[in-house]
């Protein structure tokens, strides 16, 4: 029998990888049987999301874990609280499976990289970057708000002027 760790785990890597090429050659069995012994549909709960969905704070590094943001393609945002410095950041975290794809670590710490060299007003600071017992993560500038996807109407279309 499966556990339901090891069945999000196996979601999460199917969904991290835009195809199955990409995966390393010795992912995919276990991810697909993995897969297929699951009857869960829902979108895959890393640990530390369902830690923090059921009211926990766990702790990455020095951060505390409050509350999901979000999610993208890259991982999950946090808000969290720097324990070193008592103010609250946003923490992007890689999944756990992201540590299969070494190409998907170097984005990530290039993006850490090209967000840090800039300064302005529109764009988040970097704080902090790093990984604790395999989970990277990236600190940055909270802000309080809405989302993009919650200003934005469902069926706009934009065009872009050259």
């Amino acid at each position: 029998m499966t556990s339901d760790f090891q069945q999000a785990n196996a979601r999460d890597v199917l969904d991290e990888f835009d195809d199955s090429d990409s995966l390393p050659p010795f992912v995919l069995p276990t991810v697909a049987s993995e897969c297929a012994s699951s009857a869960i549909s829902e979108r895959p709960i890393s640990p530390l999301a369902e830690a923090v969905s059921s009211g926990d704070r766990p702790q990455l590094g020095d951060y505390e874990l409050l509350r999901e943001l979000g999610r993208g393609g890259m991982g999950v945002v946090y808000e969290a609280r720097d324990m070193r410095l008592n103010r609250r950041v946003a923490l992007k975290v890689l999944p756990p499976t992201a540590v299969l794809d070494p190409k998907r670590i170097s984005r990530f710490q290039l993006e850490a990289q090209a967000i840090a060299r800039l300064s302005h007003p529109h764009i988040v600071q970097v704080f902090d970057v790093g990984s604790t017992r395999g989970t990277h993560y990236l600190a940055m500038q909270l802000i309080d708000g809405q989302s993009l996807s919650a200003l934005l109407p469902t069926d706009a279309n934009f065009e872009i002027e050259r």
